[in-house]
Order: C-alpha cells, then sequence, then structure tokens
C-alpha cells in the first residue's frame, strides 16, 4: 500500500473549493455585483467538480443533495449571468451601434428584476445544512485515500471517463451547427475542472497545459457569447417590432460568430493533447500547488466577446467592466440539470430545456 500525504492534493482541493464558494456566497450576500455573480457561478461549478470525484469514488445520497442545492443556485443566477455579459458588449459597441441602445434599455430592466430575484434566493437560503454534508463526505474521502493502490486507478478513472465524454462531443463538431461547439464546451469545462484537481497524481504533467485549456475554452465561450447575442437581439426585435438597424446589428454579430467559428476550427485539433488515457499514477509531492488558471486572462485567440470568461475563483482582481456593473448592497448526474447550459440556441440535445453558460 503507497503511503499517503496527511493532506493529500485531492482533500486540499476539496478544502480549498468549498471554502471559495463559502466565501464567495457570503461576499454576494453583501455586495451582489456582476462581477460577484460570475465569481459565485465558477466556484459553484468547480466544488461541483471535485463532488463529481466523491461521488465516483463513494456514492451517496447526500453528495446527490448537495449537488442539487449548486445546480439550483446556478440555473437561478443563469439568465443574470447572460445579461450582464450581454449589457458589457453592448457598452463597448454602443458608438458603433447606436440602434443597440432601445436593447440596452431592455436589458437594463431585466437585470434590475433578475438581481432582486437572485438576491432575494441569496438572502433566504444559508449554507449550514450544506456544510455538515460537506464535512460527512469529507469524512468518507479520508477514509477512501487509506485504500492508496484503489484510490488512485479510480481516479484516474474519472479522468479518462470524462476525457472520452469530451472526445465524444469533439468528434461530432460541425462549423455549420454552433450548438455542436456548445456540446463539447460543456464536456470540456467538466474536464478541465478536473484535471486542475487531479493532475498532480499524473507523472510529469505539463502545467503549461492549465493555460492552454484555459484559452481553449474560452474561443468556445466566445462562440455562445455571440450566438446568446443573436438570439437575445432577435428575440427582442420580433416582440417588439423594433426595425430600425435590426439588419446591421445582426449582421455585424453573425459575421463576428463566423470568424469565431473559423478561429475555433482552425485550432480545435489542440484539444487531443491535454489528456493521455495511458498516463500512469505516480505518488503526489504533497508540497506541490493544486493549479487553477487566473481570472480575467485575454489569452483566448479570435475577437473578444465574453468579459472575463472562463476565469478562476480562486484569485481576486478586479473585473475589466467594473464602470457596467450593477450591484446591491446588503461531471453531473445525468438526471439532474446540467448547471452549465446557456440561455443561448436550444442545440436540440442538450438534456435541459434551457442552455446556460
Amino acid at each position: 500500500m503507497t503511503e499517503q500525504p496527511t493532506e493529500s492534493h485531492l482533500l486540499s482541493a476539496y478544502d480549498l473549493r468549498w471554502k471559495n464558494y463559502r466565501g464567495q456566497y457570503k461576499t454576494c450576500r453583501i455586495e451582489f455585483s456582476e462581477e460577484a455573480v460570475h465569481d459565485l457561478r465558477v466556484t459553484a461549478r468547480r466544488l461541483l467538480a471535485v463532488l463529481d470525484i466523491a461521488r465516483a469514488l463513494a456514492p451517496h445520497p447526500r453528495i446527490k443533495k448537495v449537488r442539487r442545492v449548486l445546480n439550483d443556485m446556478i440555473e437561478e443566477l443563469d439568465e443574470l449571468r447572460d445579461v450582464q455579459v450581454m449589457l458589457v458588449e453592448i457598452s463597448e459597441n454602443l458608438d458603433a451601434l447606436p440602434e443597440l441602445k432601445v436593447f440596452q434599455k431592455s436589458l437594463k430592466k431585466r437585470e434590475a428584476k433578475l438581481l432582486r430575484s437572485a438576491y432575494k434566493h441569496i438572502k433566504q437560503n444559508g449554507l449550514s445544512e450544506m456544510s455538515a454534508r460537506i464535512k460527512k463526505i469529507r469524512e468518507s474521502l479520508v477514509e477512501l485515500e487509506a485504500k492508496a493502490d484503489a484510490f488512485e486507478s479510480q481516479l484516474l478513472e474519472v479522468m479518462d471517463n470524462a476525457y472520452a465524454s469530451a472526445e465524444q462531443a469533439y468528434g461530432q463538431v460541425d462549423a455549420a451547427l454552433p450548438s455542436s461547439i456548445h456540446r463539447l464546451r460543456l464536456k470540456f469545462k467538466k474536464f478541465r475542472y478536473l484535471v486542475e484537481i487531479i493532475h498532480p497524481y499524473v507523472n510529469g504533467y505539463p502545467l503549461e497545459y492549465m493555460e492552454r485549456m484555459h484559452n481553449y475554452q474560452g474561443m468556445m465561450g466566445n462562440i455562445q457569447d455571440a450566438e446568446v447575442f443573436l438570439t437575445s437581439f432577435a428575440e427582442y426585435t420580433d416582440e417588439h417590432g423594433e426595425k430600425a438597424g435590426k439588419e446591421r446589428v445582426a449582421g455585424f454579430y453573425r459575421q463576428r460568430l463566423q470568424v469565431l467559428i473559423a478561429d475555433f476550427m482552425e485550432n480545435k485539433g489542440e484539444f487531443s493533447i491535454f489528456w493521455n488515457q495511458t498516463k500512469q499514477f505516480v505518488k503526489a509531492d504533497k508540497n506541490e500547488t493544486i493549479r487553477d488558471t487566473p481570472r480575467h486572462r485575454s489569452g483566448s485567440r479570435g475577437p473578444k466577446v465574453r468579459g472575463g470568461q472562463p476565469a478562476a475563483p480562486d484569485r481576486q482582481g478586479k473585473g475589466k467592466n467594473k464602470k457596467d456593473r450593477t450591484g446591491i448592497v446588503g461531471v453531473g448526474d445525468p438526471t439532474e440539470p446540467d448547471p452549465e447550459q446557456s440561455h443561448g440556441a436550444d442545440d436540440g440535445n442538450s438534456g435541459d430545456p434551457r442552455e446556460t453558460a
């Protein structure tokens, strides 16, 4: 039996992600800004990733209950996040496309309504019950790690399964179907979060892949945000009969979408380098640091659409579009909604009636 470090990488990642989520949840109860909403959603997804590992190693009903709470919270913030990203996008292009002014006004009204609803949800729901379950789940992981050989092989299987799921979506990517890129993004995001947790157990995993995966996901995220914007703008103009400048605005974003898709298709083959299913586990160095990608990097190729996506919540920093933010002071279960779906165009195969980013 291999001797494990007193504080293993998995337990350290588990503790860090719970600490970050708990801290960001408390922050949102005081200041419900665009940046706080973004960071809360990301910390929730990263906590879900480590819970997916726990569920694969030792399935228990309490894990499903915690995941359900996190999924519900993310779902509550989905539309708000999309509206805030669109408002940032409009603020950057309003001079060139003044026709967006009326759409901006409508989105600001929606944002205010969604902020009130989401803020009420956060204020009315505490973390005491979840905290007790998180503690019990951690205890089960400690027991599992005592069985080193079985534990490490199970971790490898979790990674292989996540990669295989993303690889299947990768094989279905079609430039003519942006929804196929969206499906890959959802699978890849889960895979990437798992790599951040498990990579210290893998001999010689290149740390530069963290940045490259961040950028790879960012290219797909830009495409999804452009899709969401086009769909939302079309729905608004159809509902309100706004004809002035409709085609000019739509044409601008359709062209941008095509550029983003072309750029991704040119670079999509990078996917194949991020995981080798023949890698062998080795004893982790307990002094090695769990790596998360930094926030607000602009390394993604192609024209920028998103504000600070994708991003890691573990490092604090000022967001790029802070002046546009509104504030109020004060590897998933197939039977559950996917917290990473987006309100954009329906891909017809999302597993959830709505798509949220």
